[in-house]
């Protein structure tokens, strides 16, 4: 899926929580993606647990699909804010 540059920030902070590159760089960035087995998966949104970096994503039947899901999912996502 490509993203622009604020749908990436979009995405990092629904999966780690924070739309900040973490300290220590990307490539020590590791999350891993799990199959939450939906029994209608288009119909299910992906989520994230966020202090596991886990991002449980339906077999969707299509990338359009996935596309359209992941982007409702990051754009309403609720991320940790520091005051």
């Amino acid at each position: 899926i490509i993203m622009n540059q604020q749908e990436t920030l979009l995405y990092l902070a629904f999966l780690s929580g924070s739309d900040r590159i973490p300290g220590y760089g990307l490539e020590y960035f590791t999350f891993c993606i799990a199959d939450p087995q939906a029994e209608n998966p288009d119909e299910v949104y992906p989520f994230a647990n966020t202090c596991s970096r886990i991002l449980f994503l339906p077999r969707y039947s299509s990338k359009r699909i996935l596309k359209k899901k992941l982007l409702c999912a990051t754009e309403h996502n609720e991320s940790f804010g520091l005051c």
